[in-house]
């Protein structure tokens, strides 16, 4: 029950492996908790951790431990690591926590749910996290370390993930895919809310995404020209998992074991469940980082020990390779403020690892920036008119609790590994400089708004949800939506620097050029850098010159 108190039944053992090299101090600390059944696992990831340059200290526990005990051993572990480094050490210490077990096993914190619409019914008011474990002390809710949580029930499924992690780090391929974002939304249904979302989503596709970023959207409603056939809706989103992505975000309604559905009259067709996650099972490299927007489909600790599916997506082998996910029925103002510190964390301050991206997320949510001002400024009407029981900043912290990492947290994100810069275009030659790759093929797209696309006028009017040719209308203006591409044309990169000529004059719809650069020799040693340019609106009579944003490693 919330509040009850917790009995500490047990002395918690430390075991501590070998420095990360012999005779170096490495700057980066992992903590692996793991119940003494997954032992022979734990031994596996702090194995590959050591060789990745950790040192990795692991706790294992037995059953019964209560979280506050588990939490305490935590501190003094990293404690005693900090005291060891060197008094003249300024360089910042990486700390990564990584619960190798299942809900009953490692337990999460309980939290009191103060807003009851937040409540599934039959259940109690409260929700579960493991935000505590990352705090370092009890002075304020900021994460001082890196967290995340793989819900191994046994010491294959522990062993299954870190094989999908090492391929990740290890194997993940060269492309364009280290910079596509897939998006898929359902219908919000949150009343007065859903206006807000919709504004925050279409302001982060155009303002908020640069432009050396790619992406595909799926929008479950049979209004927008984003929807697939109703009847296929479930094997397009599997698709989009299937595909090399950096990240796959999903926003709108779910349940502990599934998204939402689309529901056309009688019919209900659904957007993804576990049983369609469980059709990705081919190990590959190129797993996009998942995050779910949307209620419960982070229930970890159902008493049956089913697996949610947020679990069932990181078990699965080709699966996403790390997924956030709401452990409880979420709140659309939360999970909104979530999802663009997510994007902009991502693309512009690019954290090294998945649980360094989770954490600085869960910083902003609680320091509001300038644009933090803006939405809360839409938001505050919405909530005085819906009579919000939780303000604006009690709902930030719930959703900082409520959205967990599943994954390991000192998982590498596979970003861009060279980088161009100097991105100008001049009398219609686009150039640029790239740092990385000396020789390769630069690939350059001139391409429309990613909420435009070539054929507008080829999009067919759909007559609300009854429309009798729904399927047909649907699969063509989906096809259509998803073409965005207006030339194409190539170059030779050489000494690091390239020159492409642009069409003259430019489509009429051009908005944004993209470059993908590769670089020459076998796969295993190729890179990839990628850049891009918004051009000016039509009329201007300028050129574009400015820096890119790029995204590197």
């Amino acid at each position: 029950m919330p509040g009850a108190p917790f009995r500490i039944a047990f002395v918690l053992l430390l075991a501590l492996s070998a420095p990360a090299r012999a005779g170096e101090r490495s700057d980066r600390t992992m903590v692996i908790v793991h119940s003494a059944a997954l032992t022979s696992a734990a031994e596996s990831w702090s194995a590959y951790r050591v060789s990745d340059g950790w040192t990795v200290v692991r706790i294992p526990i037995d059953a019964g431990a209560a979280p506050e005990a588990i939490r305490t051993r935590i501190r003094a572990c990293l404690r005693r690591a900090r005291s060891n480094e060197p008094a003249s050490s300024d360089a910042p210490h990486e700390t990564a926590i990584l619960l190798l077990g299942d809900a009953d096993a490692i337990p999460p914190f309980p939290f009191e749910q103060p807003d009851p619409r937040l409540v599934t019914p039959g259940t109690e008011a409260s929700f579960i996290s493991d935000h505590p474990y990352r705090l370092a002390d009890d002075r304020d809710e900021v994460p001082d370390w890196s967290l995340g949580r793989v819900p191994a029930r046994s010491n294959d499924e522990a062993e299954s993930v870190l094989a999908k992690v090492r391929q990740y780090e290890q194997e993940a391929p060269p492309g364009a895919w280290r910079a596509r974002l897939a998006f898929v939304a359902g219908e919000g249904r949150f009343g007065a809310a859903d206006q807000l979302l919709e504004t925050l989503f279409r302001a982060m596709v155009e303002t908020m995404l640069p432009p050396s970023s790619d992406l595909s959207m799926i929008y479950a409603s049979p209004a927008s020209s984003y929807c697939p056939p109703p009847s296929q809706l479930e094997d397009a989103v599997v698709s989009r998992l299937g595909e090399d992505n950096l990240l796959f975000v999903y926003l709108g309604h779910g349940s502990p074991h599934a998204l939402d559905r689309l529901r056309i009259g009688r019919a209900a067709f659904p957007i993804l469940g576990r049983g369609a996650v469980a059709r990705l099972d081919t190990p590959r490299a190129g797993l996009p980082i998942a995050f779910l927007g949307c209620c419960s489909t982070g229930w970890f600790d159902e008493p049956s020990g089913k697996p949610c599916l947020a679990e069932s997506m990181l078990l699965t082998p080709g699966g996403p390779a790390a997924v956030i996910a709401g452990s409880r029925p979420t709140h659309p103002y939360g999970t909104a403020v979530l999802q663009k510190n997510l994007t902009r964390i991502l693309l512009e301050v690019q954290p090294p690892t998945v649980g360094e991206l989770d954490r600085l997320i869960d910083a902003a949510m609680l320091h509001r920036s300038a644009a933090d001002l803006v939405l809360d400024g839409a938001a505050a009407p919405v909530a005085a008119a819906m009579h919000w029981p939780v303000g604006l900043s009690g709902l930030r912290l719930m959703h900082v609790r409520m959205y967990n990492l599943l994954g390991d947290p000192a998982m590498r994100i596979a970003y861009p590994r060279a980088r161009v810069t100097e991105l100008s275009i001049r009398d219609g030659v686009l150039r640029g400089v790239v740092h990385g790759i000396d020789e390769g093929t630069a690939r350059v797209t001139v391409e429309t708004r990613r909420d435009d696309c070539v054929r507008p006028d080829a999009l067919e009017a759909v007559l609300g949800a009854d429309d009798p040719e729904l399927e047909r209308k649907a699969r063509s203006n989906f096809e259509t939506m998803a073409d965005r591409t207006l030339a194409v044309t190539s170059a030779a990169v050489r000494n690091g620097a390239f020159e492409a000529r642009l069409p003259r004059p430019m489509p009429e719809r051009a908005a944004i050029v993209r470059v993908v650069i590769e670089s020459t020799g076998p796969p295993a040693a190729r890179r990839e850098a990628i850049g891009g340019l918004r051009l000016p609106a039509p009329g201007t009579g300028r050129d574009r010159r400015e820096p890119t944003r790029p995204l590197t490693q």
